[in-house]
């Protein structure tokens, strides 16, 4: 087990809808919610006994040190997220966490842009609500399918950041187009001029086209990946992805997410592999 992630048995405090398509646990775990980091993950035990055998990675979607609080949003599509959905406050589940690398809040630059989708919506969320204590401007960028995919607007402003979204319909309150096409937005009206980070979680089209639009304006890009994760602990190898560079073998470089990522600086990222799920 990674020597900073602590074992724990968790209380579960509550279980709740979080808008149309999304549920919200919070958790009682204090070591892991003073140590936890943006896009950091943690591995939850669904049920009891070996069925499931293996936990289930969720990314730490906002923790409270002095609370105590850990949080992970999720939604309901396979049998474990049913199971889990289930789960009724006063339960408790075993929990390992906080686990992997997460985001580093950029320095020297003006502004702070978090760009999700998808499930990519928990790493972003939580980073934003941390740079948010920089003092310089954050904006927090989600794009969905359509609105009804959003999240409560009392959770929207919670991490203190500006917040705009966008949808394929650009129903009233989202911009017609694409997170990207957002991002595009921002960067060249609201934060015109300005040095600003980007980071971004969700699917692997959308993250490269933000690299992409970072890396025209010169600004530092971070990456949270997705990957088949089973151990969480880099011992099965089953979420290993490409990077930039060449193996001893002579063959394309590989890195465990779970290890090595999830988050990875997005300029080291062999996206066209990673796009074709290597």
């Amino acid at each position: 087990m990674d020597k900073n992630a602590f074992q724990v048995c968790a209380e579960v405090l509550s279980n709740a809808e979080a808008g149309q398509r999304y549920r919200r646990m919070v958790l009682l775990a204090p070591e892991v919610a003073a140590a936890a980091k943006p896009g950091q993950f943690v591995n939850l035990r669904v049920g009891g006994g070996l069925d499931p055998l293996l936990g289930r990675p969720f990314g730490v979607f906002f923790a409270e040190p002095d609370s105590g609080r850990v949080e992970i949003l999720y939604r309901p599509t396979g049998r474990g997220t049913h199971m889990l959905g289930a789960v009724q406050s006063g339960s408790r589940l075993g929990l390992v966490g906080p686990l992997g690398r997460g985001f580093t809040i950029e320095k020297g630059v003006e502004a702070h842009v978090a760009v999700g989708g998808g499930t990519g919506l928990a790493p972003v969320y939580f980073l934003a609500a941390e740079a948010a204590r920089s003092g310089l401007p954050v904006w927090l960028l989600f794009g969905f399918r359509d609105c009804s995919f959003g999240l409560p607007e009392d959770l929207m402003r919670r991490t203190g950041a500006h917040f705009r979204l966008s949808s394929d319909a650009g129903e009233a309150g989202c911009l017609r187009g694409t997170a990207v096409d957002l991002l595009d937005l921002v960067l060249d009206r609201e934060l015109a001029g300005k040095r600003t980070a980007v980071y971004t979680a969700g699917p692997a089209i959308m993250m490269k086209l933000a690299a992409e639009a970072a890396a025209r304006r010169g600004f530092p890009c971070q990456a949270s990946l997705e990957a088949h994760m089973a151990c969480g602990l880099s011992v099965c190898r089953g979420c290993v992805v490409a990077v930039k560079g060449t193996a001893p073998d002579g063959g394309p470089l590989r890195r465990p997410v779970c290890t090595f990522g999830p988050v990875m600086n997005a300029a080291e990222i062999d996206w066209d592999r990673y796009l074709q799920g290597g």
